[in-house]
């Protein structure tokens, strides 16, 4: 269950990062807006690398409390809220791959 968890969080992080890099190449494109697409692609970064250390850090203390009751469930708990973020994540790059390869242009016009 643990190294479920630890897969489905790295492929979670890994979408939200190409995705903040998908949308620094659509500023590479060009278009008008620039800045609030900088910010964007850097906030899908920042969200990657939180998440990823956020999982690790419960993972770490399951490993420690694992004979608790409640860790079980909070195995749980944090991989169906994974799930969630995958499917948001999913969503995410699916417009942003169609709005930068499709249209060629930057995500946020």
């Amino acid at each position: 269950m643990i190294k479920l968890l630890e897969i489905v969080n790295l492929i979670c992080s890994l979408l939200f990062f190409s995705s903040g890099i998908l949308v620094y190449y659509g500023i590479l494109l060009g278009s008008n807006g620039w800045l609030i697409n900088f910010i964007v692609g850097s906030l899908f970064i920042l969200y990657s690398a939180f998440n990823y250390s956020k999982i690790k850090t419960i993972i770490k203390f399951i490993k420690q409390k694992r004979k608790d009751e409640y860790a079980d469930k909070a195995i749980i708990y944090e991989l169906i809220s994974q799930f969630f973020i995958l499917t948001i994540s999913l969503v995410f790059i699916s417009g942003i791959i169609s709005r930068v390869f499709i249209e060629k242009t930057a995500v946020f016009d």
